[in-house]
């Protein structure tokens, strides 16, 4: 690692322009909690639906009055794998709905309960079950978007194994449409240096490796790992 590390480029929140770096997390929370609870309210269709035999492997899904042929977009939140829930991260919902798509919000165990591994492995079941599920109802196909820690979860969606499964199902592949990757931390190494985070998570320097997929794909854009016309579409793009 090198050693003009800069903890500073590891915290968003001490960026911001608008609002003081003590303050801008707690609004930001603020307003995604009201935002969610008022989708909950008014286009929220199934709550804590099972993803897997675990009891807090859960995910909302909004768009009741949506055909069964709707596109499907899968937000998996941030918070440095350590904090927030679906229950404050959907408050994206509501312009994707009113274009006619299903938005899936998943929780997943955070650290202290869960390792990075197991967190991945989570999301991976996730997205088995939502393909299934997407497959079973006639579905266009399939988004999955991950913003912060959670675009790290989605970008370990590329790995090789979890995809040499998801190949041998033709259909699955082809709805599999491709990744958004929002703000993510693609090499964790340093994360280890973040005392904050890694003192709750407890990630060891070969986790990190691991679980970096900066180590695990070698070029997002060009390899077509799941089927011809599938994307990854990174921060760069927005620009």
């Amino acid at each position: 690692m090198s050693e003009d590390f800069d903890e500073r480029e590891y915290w968003p929140s001490k960026w911001s322009k608008r609002l003081p770096e003590d303050v801008i997390c707690a609004v930001h929370y603020e307003l995604a909690i009201k935002e969610t609870n008022k989708n909950k309210k008014e286009i929220l269709s199934e709550s804590n639906v099972p993803y897997s035999d675990s009891p807090t492997q859960l995910m909302d899904v909004y768009g009741r009055d949506l055909p069964p042929s709707s596109p499907w977009f899968v937000f998996i939140h941030g918070g440095y794998w350590i904090e927030y829930t679906k229950n404050c991260s959907g408050y994206c919902a509501r312009p994707l709905w009113q274009a006619g798509i299903k938005v899936c919000v998943p929780d997943y165990d955070l650290a202290p309960k869960a390792k990075l591994s197991e967190m991945v492995q989570q999301i991976q079941k996730m997205a088995d079950y939502v393909l299934r599920r997407a497959e079973s109802e006639g579905s266009s196909g399939v988004w999955i978007c991950g913003h912060s820690a959670g675009a790290q979860l989605a970008a370990r969606l590329l790995d090789e194994n979890w995809l040499s499964n998801l190949t041998r199902n033709p259909r699955r592949k082809q709805l599999f449409k491709g990744l958004f990757l929002i703000g993510g931390v693609y090499n964790l190494e340093p994360i280890l240096k973040l005392d904050e985070v890694n003192n709750v998570l407890k990630m060891a320097k070969e986790e990190a490796e691991e679980q970096s997929p900066i180590n695990k794909v070698t070029d997002f854009k060009r390899k077509q790992l799941v089927a011809p016309g599938f994307r990854t579409i990174g921060d760069s793009d927005y620009r």
